[in-house]
């Protein structure tokens, strides 16, 4: 029987944790903030009771006119963002440091780059792996975007890359400053490392990106060579690959998958991952104790068909929360 003074005893009764961000600042389109409500409502559908298992904490949003044109077309509602970032890592930081695992949910892909902050921010010594489940790169910085939404820069800002080298757009002071608040939302830049970053799905980017991507060596894995190599295969390279972090967050878009599914999305892509193809990948790397945080995000109902994009997301959730409950802890957790 296990004591209170015992070791393993105190890492099983941490408690799982889900952090909401119900923002959708950093998107294009209105409506990726209420995905976290349509994923509830397909967990009432499905009779499921996962939402009542999960100690959660939500993060305050700030209210601003959404239907407003922002100030900059560079980096649209960057100064909101950028405290959001800070907010975001803070909690994050927090909730991770007393539990084994965290899930997020998010409105809009851009809360990624304050997550990874957080996760930066808790392990200041270890070395983050990421595993960015997406469609697109979102390695933009101001300076490259073509669209100044800012879920396209996330990765960037946890690279702590500005992209000035190849810049298309001029970028005022503000935006300048607010960028450089996100890149060290954890208190440090350059919290990821390009050789510690895989893609999987990414088939949809600029050539701003693709410049980055080839220039760093990033290692991805595009719908053509997830067809010809097997999934299978792509987890085993992944898992192999990033062997030598000391813990991984993945981040999944549900863009990642094909758009015949993933309808209910701001920026949907043909060729994508199918559903048992996300279902397994997911599945085996969360198999994996180095796997401490994944984020769920861009579901967007107000695209949807009958929430079919929440109730494809909510059942994969569903499988990683018990592939995560049968996991081991064991003295070697951070």
């Amino acid at each position: 029987m296990l004591s209170k003074d015992n070791h393993l005893y105190y890492i099983m009764q941490k408690k799982i944790k889900l952090l909401k961000i119900p923002s959708e600042y950093g998107a294009g389109t209105r409506g990726a903030s209420l995905g976290i409500e349509a994923l509830r409502i397909a967990s009432i559908t499905r009779k499921s009771d996962l939402f009542t298992k999960l100690d959660t904490s939500t993060i305050t949003v700030p209210k601003k006119n959404l239907l407003k044109r922002p100030k900059s077309k560079v980096a649209k509602y960057s100064g909101v963002i950028s405290k959001l970032y800070t907010k975001i890592a803070a909690s994050v930081a927090q909730i991770i440091s007393t539990s084994p695992f965290l899930f997020v949910l998010s409105g809009d892909h851009s809360c990624s780059g304050g997550v990874m902050a957080g996760l930066a921010k808790a392990f200041p010594t270890k070395t983050m792996g990421v595993i960015w489940i997406d469609a697109h790169a979102d390695i933009h910085s101001p300076y490259t975007t073509p669209s100044g939404n800012l879920h396209g820069m996330p990765i960037a800002t946890a690279l702590g890359f500005s992209n000035k080298e190849i810049k298309i757009n001029e970028v005022n002071q503000k935006v300048e400053a607010d960028w450089e608040a996100m890149c060290l939302a954890s208190g440090r830049k350059g919290i990821l490392k390009p050789e510690n970053l895989v893609y999987i799905g990414i088939r949809d980017t600029e050539p701003e990106e693709d410049n980055i991507i080839d220039a760093h060596k990033i290692k991805k894995y595009d719908s053509q060579t997830i067809r010809r190599i097997t999934i299978e295969n792509v987890v085993k390279q992944t898992m192999e690959y990033l062997a030598h972090c000391d813990y991984w967050y993945i981040s999944f878009d549900v863009d990642s998958l094909d758009d015949t599914i993933s309808r209910g999305t701001g920026t949907p892509s043909a060729n994508g991952l199918l559903i048992e193809e996300a279902r397994y990948l997911l599945k085996k790397l969360l198999s994996s104790p180095k796997t401490i945080c994944l984020e769920i995000t861009e579901i967007n109902p107000l695209l949807d068909n009958k929430n079919r994009m929440a109730e494809v997301a909510f059942e994969l959730l569903e499988d990683c929360y018990k592939v995560i409950k049968k996991r081991t802890y064991t003295l070697s957790a951070l």
